[in-house]
């Protein structure tokens, strides 16, 4: 009987390692606070595990119901024995462990960032001056209402949970071969990891904790109450660290829900499932939106998240396929099919060339084109109405929204519109765009002092760069009729 050398299993080892590395820094740290590690009332490590192993059963149970029915002449039993044999078992557990163990060590070490002193100041500046001295949360408030948008976001907030257990054991059960699956692990590994980083990088609660008076308006539902038993925990920790019941879930920087989600949809993406990569973009954006809306994340938050996923996923590749010999094999193809596909270092090139060649990176700017539009001129709406419209051109980017909303649908639907309507509307979005620059900058002159007290009055007067902001989604707008379509 031969034995398998174990250069022929060093991805699972570079996995462990990882794993090992993270644990053992994990004991340090437990060392250093004084608390030992946790898993209170089980639902970090055993309760997960149990939920891992079910979702491994009905995957696996499915998964072979599905090959059976394709291949008339094997049966479910016979697709399982041949299908899960004890090589692939081993890997499949050994990947959950790995996942589950760093899992674990990530809850504690996020409980004890509560010793750090939080920094949410430092977030909530930077929030306002990326969005031009406003809160990004009130903002949506103002744009999506509170009430009915509360509890559909409140909704998509909370799937993130259903959404990432069913979603890396699935990686391990559907692929063909274990060690594609194990790039979703890695990748799942390293995310946790550089989260956790995040967390002790920028100490921060939220700005429903930092600025609760932004969300007042809101009304009352799960989200307000998981909030408050956060802060409770962390109250609890901090007055008795050594309570065997102490443990704090509560940390802002950077969102794990928005990293998560982007490193699932990435995932998706590489494996080659662009259905439900669409589907999984959609999400990750009602995720981002629903995060800032919700109080629990600065917009900063959103965008370490995303930074993190890229992240994650290009080391989890590294991990696994040292050299990127091939990008992961196709779910659907290989579910589907049976076939086996390798994609290559160009394979993202040659997506994007067909996507162009297509049409359908032309139909992606025109929808983005059309709520680029809708969200720019509600931005301009709030602003100007501060300034009670005291010119009326300042009415004129506001009317313009729905109509690039407008033509940014009908280039999506139509090759015709895409070539007469879209142009024509995103041209006037740019004109508009520089008169607006043209009006704030002669704003900043009019100010006491002029140019000659530039640092004050670009501080006080019209936001000097704003209006380029509806010249960048006009632009995006010519650039789609630009674009041939190629059916």
């Amino acid at each position: 009987m031969s034995v398998p050398s174990p250069g022929r299993y060093g991805w699972v080892l570079r996995v462990w390692a990882v794993v090992a590395v993270f644990a053992a820094l994990t004991l340090a740290r437990s060392a250093q606070v004084g608390i030992p590690l946790r898993d209170p009332h089980g639902a970090v490590l055993r309760n997960r595990v149990a939920l891992s192993v079910g979702l491994f059963v009905v995957l696996a149970l499915l998964d072979a119901a599905a090959r059976a029915w394709r291949d008339r002449s094997a049966g479910v039993v016979r697709v399982l024995r041949t299908r899960w044999t004890g090589r692939r078992l081993a890997l499949t557990t050994s990947g959950l462990l790995a996942y589950h163990c760093v899992y674990f060590c990530y809850h504690n070490l996020k409980s004890w960032d509560v010793l750090n002193r939080p920094r949410d100041g430092m977030l909530l500046a930077w929030d306002r001056w990326l969005f031009l001295g406003h809160d990004p949360a009130a903002l949506l408030h103002q744009l999506l209402g509170q009430h009915l948008a509360a509890y559909v976001l409140m909704v998509v907030y909370e799937s993130f949970s259903t959404l990432a257990s069913v979603a890396f054991v699935a990686a391990l059960v559907l692929v063909d071969r274990a060690r594609d699956g194990y790039v979703a692990v890695a990748a799942g590994v390293w995310v946790w990891i550089l989260g956790v980083g995040s967390y002790y990088a920028i100490p921060s609660l939220g700005p429903f904790h930092a600025a609760p008076r932004l969300f007042a308006g809101l009304p009352h539902t799960m989200i307000q109450d998981t909030q408050a038993r956060y802060v409770a925990q962390r109250a609890h920790l901090l007055a008795h660290p050594h309570a065997a019941d102490a443990f704090a879930q509560i940390s802002a920087f950077a969102s794990l829900h928005v990293g998560v989600t982007c490193t699932i949809w990435l995932l998706a993406r590489y494996y080659g499932l662009r259905r439900l990569a669409r589907v999984l973009a959609v999400f990750l954006a009602g995720t981002v939106v629903a995060t800032v809306y919700l109080g629990w994340h600065f917009a900063v938050d959103d965008v370490a998240g995303a930074l993190i996923a890229v992240l994650a996923v290009r080391l989890g590749r590294l991990l696994v396929e040292p050299r990127f010999s091939c990008m992961g094999a196709s779910i659907a193809q290989r579910w589907l099919h049976g076939g086996v596909r390798r994609r290559h270092d160009n394979a993202g090139v040659s997506e994007l060339v067909h996507d162009v060649r297509h049409g359908e990176f032309g139909r992606t700017l025109s929808i983005l084109t059309g709520v680029g539009s809708l969200i720019t001129a509600g931005e301009i709406f709030i602003a100007h109405d501060k300034a009670s419209f005291g010119n009326r051109w300042m009415w004129l980017p506001v009317a313009l929204g729905p109509v690039g909303a407008a033509a940014g649908v009908a280039g999506l639907v139509s090759e015709t519109a895409s070539h007469t309507a879209l142009p024509l509307a995103s041209a006037s979005i740019v004109a508009n765009g520089l008169q607006g620059t043209f009006f704030h900058v002669r704003g900043v002159g009019q100010k006491p002092g002029g140019w000659r007290n530039a640092r004050y009055n670009l501080e006080m007067g019209p936001p000097l760069f704003a209006p380029l902001l509806m010249t960048m989604v006009g632009g995006m707008g010519l650039v789609a009729s630009l674009l041939r379509r190629k059916i």
